[in-house]
């Protein structure tokens, strides 16, 4: 398994071939940190490949642990990174939680997305407001000249860690 960048509702797949076929195979995932992770069965998942969301953005490490009826385990980890998608839904600023899914503002280690599809569902151009210092690992603006975001940094700058990624229109 690869790192890989997610927002929510991510397939996990655990394809697992076994000349053996009459080997039996139970599977345990489990993540850390744990708050805010749901999989598709709640909390701590035995399915082969379920599906798994999360509340907050975060890094998160996620474990397979595959037990054959043989007893041998087989163990993989993978690191998802949650960031944060612009959703607008109270009004335009940076900093308002509400305004980003999933509910969490952008910080040094959170990827933020200003994307295309928040900007086409408010049929208009969409403003965000920088009124203090914000900071995010990377910023990425949608390219759409239908539906462009204006962001106002009036006060206290932005800094990001990583990439900042502003459209050509």
């Amino acid at each position: 398994m690869s790192g890989a960048e997610a927002q929510t509702g991510v397939a996990l797949d655990s394809t697992l071939y076994d000349p053996n076929v009459t080997e039996v195979f139970t599977y345990t995932w489990s993540s850390v940190p744990s708050a805010g992770v749901e999989f598709s069965d709640n909390g701590t998942t035995t399915a082969a490949d379920p599906t798994v969301t999360f509340a907050t953005a975060n890094v998160y490490v996620l474990t397979l642990d595959v037990t054959g009826n043989e007893g041998a385990v087989l163990s993989d980890t993978l690191t998802i990174t949650v960031g944060v998608d612009w959703i607008g839904a109270t009004g335009g600023d940076w900093h308002t939680a509400t305004n980003w899914a999933p509910n969490s503002v952008p910080d040094p280690n959170t990827s933020a997305v200003l994307g295309e599809e928040t900007a086409e569902a408010q049929f208009a151009t969409t403003v965000v407001n920088i009124d203090a210092a914000a900071e995010a690992l990377s910023l990425s603006v949608a390219d759409d000249p239908n539906y462009p975001y204006i962001l106002n940094v009036n006060s206290g700058g932005l800094t990001t860690t990583e990439n900042l990624n502003i459209a050509n229109n």
